[in-house]
């Protein structure tokens, strides 16, 4: 009895309910894995001429230091040239080779017509001068661009172009590549020792990569941050089609009855910056780690972090008809792909297309698998999160954007925000999924996987779009088994009974929120119920409506107050508010409830309830809502125990309703 007499809880069901984002309260805390030690015989990099290897140089490769590469160290490197010792590449002759160029405007080296030391009148390098006579030197980006300035001695160094990867190779099947060939049997292995490549603001590559164009053979990368929070690397889509940080893609290669079969292999490595897809207007693939693999490639990449971001700057009648975005592998052909204890924390924003069948999607970790190549193939994804943002014309996902080849998901989760944003020209099936948005062919195996996520929404008016917490369009879904999966959003988190208001004065007004049973035991079995924290926030209504949102209150505008659980099966909990003034007994009080789930690596995810303005209380309201509660009749088992007046009976003692009505504040005649 003490306890009704304290509280008042007063049903009040919440209509509306309207998705707000999952907010990642903190990045996962990184590990500290252990350093790969390099072989004894690596060969040492420790500046740029060093990190820039030449097709010819297999084996192992390891930093003795961070680098920080900036514009004035590839000055100086350009004016160090002698003959084919660089492979920044501005121009290339008839054969597709590059001609290198002294700091000086002459041709340093051209394997077509020799070494000239011509100067050259139009190209990558020109004889303009500047206010002091001085050569102004310019780059192309490809054959259909312009040419940018590289540098001028008045206005400074305006812009540097790398035009091929740094680590240059290629196939080496013709006649006099047996050094190459053997570079590709012996593979490459780059030991980054925890060291991290970055470069200044400014230097862009406008290739197919950052680190290696095309991986024939063997590539292993090892405890290396290529980019940094502050100096992300700058990628800019020309003439190519398919664009990575690490790979541009892998080329299994053959020199008369031998076959090298390509490999990639990351671990400890994380990669920072942006890829931005102007130039071109055909299919694209773009990957943060490798953009197309070519068929029966072996990829593994553990213990990897995303933060690239991939976005278009096209308007909508130019942009590519197919394209594949992704934090990781941009179009998997066929082989095999692991992709373990990994992370991605960027920004894909992949603009409307211009055809109305358009193809491809945008994931964090592969946008497209093959289901016409390779046969066997498999495609595993353990361990990985996606905390990034997924903004997607017709297909965007947290795992994979569309699958037609054999997948398989273990201990995966979402908690990042997925938007499908076509205007209703596609006239195929669109849809935004936490895991998979479209699985075409082949098999999905879930086991252990969730989405976090209250962000998954829909644009789209086509009468086949999907929202879905897991998978989205299936057409065979006898071929899509989830087991212990489960979708956690704002909808299963409901505000209930209103709010209490307590008879001590100042008083204090509480609220209420439910979650499910069966929810409740899944998250509490994964996590632990010590990493299941409950709350709300508590705001004025007039503040809220002001604001727009709860996330654009400011602190002292916010109440936000832990959760107690209400009952031992955790299924519903309780915020109570500060004391409230008796000045304030006619104001609105608007809550959202909020559960935060924490992970085994410290972090947070945090769901929201739907916000029903409907539903804020005063503590008038409730006073006034408890006083009507009366029943003509004493009805013990409910507690209407107490004849107010004749034929009235309420739950509340008549000292408790004189109390109730010290908070009644009746309304202000209109004048």
């Amino acid at each position: 009895m003490k306890k009704l007499l304290s509280w008042i809880l007063l049903v009040c069901m919440i209509a509306t309910m309207l998705p707000l984002s999952l907010s990642a309260e903190g990045s996962a805390a990184p590990s500290e894995p252990a350093i790969h030690e390099a072989p004894a015989d690596a060969t040492p990099i420790t500046d740029l001429a060093s990190l820039l290897l030449p097709n010819t140089a297999g084996g192992s490769f390891k930093l003795t230091q961070d680098l920080h590469i900036t514009k004035a160290m590839i000055a100086a490197y350009l004016e160090s040239l002698d003959g084919a010792a660089s492979i920044v590449s501005p121009e290339k002759d008839e054969n597709g080779d590059p001609i290198y160029f002294t700091a000086d405007g002459k041709i340093a080296y051209d394997k077509v017509n020799g070494e000239t030391k011509a100067d050259t009148a139009e190209g990558a390098t020109g004889n303009v001068k500047d206010a002091n006579g001085e050569d102004v030197y310019y780059q192309k980006v490809d054959a259909l661009s312009a040419p940018k300035i590289a540098y001028d001695t008045v206005n400074g160094t305006l812009n540097y172009e790398f035009t091929a990867a740094l680590i240059t190779t290629n196939k080496g099947t013709d006649a006099g590549d047996e050094a190459v060939w053997e570079a590709n049997k012996a593979g490459r292995a780059i030991y980054g020792s925890g060291h991290s490549i970055t470069f200044e603001k400014g230097i862009t590559f406008a290739g197919c990569a950052v680190l290696v164009n095309k991986i024939y053979g063997s590539f292993a990368i090892y405890d290396l941050d290529l980019g940094s929070p502050e100096y992300g690397v700058e990628m800019v889509i020309g003439s190519m089609a398919n664009v990575g940080m690490v790979s541009g893609g892998t080329v299994d290669v053959t020199k008369g009855e031998e076959t090298l079969e390509a490999s990639l292999y990351a671990e400890n490595v994380n990669i920072y910056g942006s890829i931005d897809e102007t130039a071109r207007n055909s299919d694209n693939n773009v990957g943060g780690f490798c953009a197309k693999p070519d068929d029966f490639t072996e990829v593994t990449i553990k213990n990897c972090d995303s933060y690239i971001d991939v976005f278009r700057t096209k308007d909508k009648t130019n942009l590519a008809k197919t394209a594949n975005y992704s934090g990781f592998i941009g179009t998997w052909q066929g082989g095999t792909l692991l992709i373990e204890d990994s992370n991605y924390y960027g920004t894909i924003t992949q603009g409307m297309n211009g055809s109305k069948d358009d193809k491809g999607g945008s994931a964090g970790f592969v946008a497209t698998t093959m289901h016409n190549t390779t046969e066997g193939s498999t495609i595993t994804l353990k361990n990985c999160t996606n905390y990034g943002t997924i903004i997607a014309p017709r297909l965007g996902a947290g795992m994979i954007a569309i699958t037609g080849l054999d997948v398989t998901l273990e201990n995966c989760v979402n908690r990042g925000t997925i938007i499908q944003c076509d205007d209703g020209e596609s006239n195929i099936g669109t849809c935004a999924a936490g895991l998979i948005a479209s699985v075409s062919g082949g098999s999905v195996t879930a086991t252990g996987c969730a989405n976090e996520s209250s962000n998954i929404s829909m644009v789209s008016p086509s009468t086949e779009a999907v929202a879905s917490g897991l998978i989205g369009l299936m057409y065979d879904r006898e071929k899509v088994t989830l087991t212990d999966c489960f979708s956690f959003t704002s909808a299963d988190i409901s505000m209930v009974n209103g709010a209490a208001i307590r008879f001590d004065a100042p008083t204090k007004l509480r609220f209420r929120a439910t979650l499910s049973a069966s929810l409740v035991k899944m998250i509490e079995e994964r996590y632990g119920a010590e990493k299941v924290k409950v709350g709300m926030k508590i705001a004025k209504l007039s503040d809220y409506e002001a604001a727009g949102s709860f996330d654009a209150l400011t602190d002292a505008q916010l109440l936000t107050v832990d959760g107690t659980w209400y009952d031992e099966e955790h299924t519903t909990f309780v915020a109570t508010t500060n004391e409230i003034a008796e000045t304030d007994y006619g104001t609105k009080y608007i809550a959202t409830a909020y559960v935060t789930l924490i992970d085994a690596q410290g972090s947070e995810s945090t769901v929201y309830a739907a916000v029903n303005t409907e539903a804020a209380r005063s503590a008038s309201d409730v006073a006034k809502a408890a006083l009507a509660d009366r029943v003509p009749v004493a009805i013990a088992i409910k507690g209407y125990v107490y004849e107010i007046s004749s034929g009235s009976f309420s739950m509340y003692t008549p000292a408790g309703n004189e109390k109730l009505q010290a908070y009644v504040v009746e309304a202000t005649p209109a004048s």
